[in-house]
């Protein structure tokens, strides 16, 4: 019940309907976006960028562009160029402490393989809430450092021809459920930090301010209700050519779309929340009163809805 995407950077290109090849998305356009760097460097407005880091790098990259600039040359052609990962990550924790959380899941998600990498934190307004949405992007090569020395033709060759393995989901022995463990992984050391740093949190209900446990869970909305009894609504994301289209049709929509996600986060937050809420308030909020009474005590929780 919170954000993670986890992409593949392929090295490709297509050809127009005049007969122009046009190249997809680089690995150094996506280093590029990150760090807000290059062409990125104003970023978007009213974001900032709060911690960046780079590891696992080859001697003869001495800077993180280039090696994201070799792999984009020396990949092989439809190979995987970069894997990357954006984790939402709680707004409840300080930018201090929202950076050692992103160094802990950088360590389990790409330093413990030795994964060439460069990572950083945006934050930003949501598009819909208006709240704070810190984020953590995370862009890796499979080809996990080895200790052999090679120049950047040979790093980016298969293994029988002397380049550096790829240490993939397969030969990890996650396979398809790469991305469950990747999700596993944040839940339980994003909730080992907001145990330490920020256990509890307010939410608002009904105009009242409820106290409640800050956890995050990674199970998906069905999966929630059926744990805890809850009857929770699936919140969809916005299609994007929606969300950020100019036309007049499309930004009545977006508006459209976006009030009944507002109204079904209200609506979840207080069944999510009902027990803590009629003990603090006296009885329980209306979204629950013609419902089936929620469980009492549910133990885990989403802190972190998240929007672009």
């Amino acid at each position: 019940m919170f954000f993670t995407s986890y992409k593949h950077i392929k090295k490709s290109s297509y050809k127009t309907a005049k007969g122009k090849v046009i190249k997809r998305a680089s690995a150094k356009g996506a280093y590029h976006y990150i760090t807000r760097t290059a062409h990125f460097s104003k970023g978007k407005e009213g974001e900032s960028v709060e911690f960046v880091q780079h590891g696992n790098m080859p001697t003869w990259a001495t800077r993180p562009e280039e090696f994201w600039k070799a792999a984009d040359l020396y990949e092989r052609s439809k190979g995987r160029v970069a894997s990357t990962l954006v984790i939402a990550l709680p707004k409840e924790l300080s930018p201090k402490e929202r950076t050692a959380l992103a160094k802990d899941l950088i360590i389990m998600l790409c330093d413990q393989y030795r994964y060439p990498f460069s990572a950083a934190v945006h934050i930003h307004k949501g598009l819909i809430g208006d709240v704070d949405q810190p984020h953590l992007h995370i862009m890796y090569s499979e080809r996990a450092l080895d200790g052999i020395e090679r120049d950047p033709a040979t790093f980016f060759k298969q293994p029988q021809g002397g380049g550096c393995r790829k240490i993939t989901a397969d030969v990890l022995g996650y396979g398809k459920e790469y991305v469950s463990h990747i999700r596993e992984t944040v839940e339980e050391h994003t909730n080992d930090h907001l145990a330490q740093f920020a256990p509890t949190k307010i939410v608002t209900i009904e105009g009242h301010k409820i106290k409640v446990p800050s956890y995050v869970s990674c199970l998906s909305t069905k999966e929630y209700n059926e744990e805890n009894g809850t009857n929770l609504k699936e919140i969809k994301m916005i299609p994007p050519e929606i969300l950020y289209s100019s036309k007049p049709k499309d930004l009545e929509e977006a508006e459209r779309l976006k009030a009944e996600i507002r109204k079904l986060r209200e609506e979840n937050t207080a069944k999510m929340y009902a027990d803590y809420f009629r003990e603090q308030v006296g009885y329980y909020p209306q979204a629950v009163l013609d419902t089936k009474k929620p469980k009492p005590k549910q133990e885990k929780s989403s802190s972190m809805d998240f929007d672009f």
